[in-house]
């Protein structure tokens, strides 16, 4: 999935979830967004790292465990999947306070995933959703890690995970998932299905991690 919207942004990414009804989202590749917002200004003084925010914050990216910004030749042991995804490619202010309150008011779902790779076959170890819908007035979250992450109920049309830093992370999947505000909570009694499709590229360096 590869396509450009009129603004540039190009969708890498889309999801749908029945949370309050069917929505649909989007996920794009990642650009830099040429303003300096306050959460880089605060890096740049602190530590003089040339850091920049997405234009957009809903973009997919992977990274592996030895660093957000691994050497592109090197297998990673483990792979950490982050996909946000939005009803378009919103472009946020640049003061965190009105980030924060506009995004509270936007629909979108949160994806992340984490397999251990360095064994004959990946080991899920980590799947997580969380959702806001109907202008952030309903929320949706489902967190499980480890034996809980591998009995969920989730139908893999197709996975890539990325041999080296330079590789892709691809993705087409089906789930139903139980409603767990915090990984070891109990389950509550709520279902959402959600179907995800779409690639990750690794995490550009530019990004303020």
């Amino acid at each position: 999935m590869n396509l450009a919207s009129g603004d540039g942004h190009v969708c890498i990414a889309s999801c749908t979830h029945d949370l309050g009804g069917e929505t649909r989202l989007f996920s794009y590749a990642p650009v830099a967004d040429t303003r300096i917002h306050q959460g880089e200004a605060m890096a740049i003084k602190a530590f003089g790292i040339p850091v920049r925010s997405p234009l957009t914050p809903y973009i997919s990216v992977w990274h592996s465990e030895f660093s957000p910004r691994m050497d592109a030749h090197t297998p990673p042991k483990k792979v950490y999947l982050n996909a946000i995804f939005g009803d378009d490619p919103w472009h946020p202010p640049a003061s965190l306070v009105e980030h924060a309150e506009l995004r509270q008011r936007r629909d979108e779902l949160i994806f992340a995933a984490v397999w251990a790779v360095d064994g004959a076959d990946p080991v899920l170890e980590r799947f997580a959703v969380e959702i806001r819908a109907d202008g952030g007035h309903t929320h949706f979250r489902s967190m499980h890690d480890d034996e809980n992450a591998r009995m969920l109920d989730i139908a893999w049309g197709s996975l890539h995970l990325p041999a080296h830093g330079a590789d892709n992370v691809s993705f087409n999947l089906r789930a139903v998932m139980p409603e767990r505000y915090n990984f070891r909570e109990d389950l509550r009694g709520r279902r959402v299905e959600v179907n995800l499709t779409g690639s990750a590229g690794p995490i550009p360096g530019w990004i303020n991690y």
